[in-house]
């Protein structure tokens, strides 16, 4: 039996391996991490092939924070039914969903973007 790295208990149920390397952690552990690499090897190359990285993204994201309302519960889950990045959503990456003058969901793990219009 395999343990997380990040906090040492044994690795049963919410496990996540989210880079190429497979590495595996907790899903909340992992949650923590704020950085876009494997805290083991600092891998940066994703798991999956289909998620698109934008590691250009311009984007202030805690200016956006700060001057957006952010989305919860019902609402939020209007606009991740419509997410394309569904792997985000499988490996419990970190999404913010903002609303002014229409919506954005943000993968921060990803560095993704996605606009909606208002739908609620």
């Amino acid at each position: 039996m395999e343990d997380c790295a990040i906090c040492f208990e044994t690795l049963e149920e919410n496990i996540i391996n989210k880079w190429s390397c497979n590495h595996k952690f907790h899903s909340n552990c992992i949650k923590q991490w704020k950085k876009n690499s494997c805290p083991l090897c600092r891998i940066t190359k994703l798991n999956n092939q289909n998620i698109k990285s934008n590691n250009q993204n311009i984007l202030d994201i805690n200016k956006l924070k700060n001057i957006c309302k952010n989305l919860e519960g019902d609402i939020k889950e209007i606009y991740l039914e419509l997410f394309n990045d569904k792997d985000c959503i499988t490996n419990n990456h970190n999404l913010i969903c903002l609303e002014k003058f229409g919506v954005k969901i943000i993968c921060e793990d990803c560095n993704t973007i996605q606009c909606f219009n208002r739908l609620h």
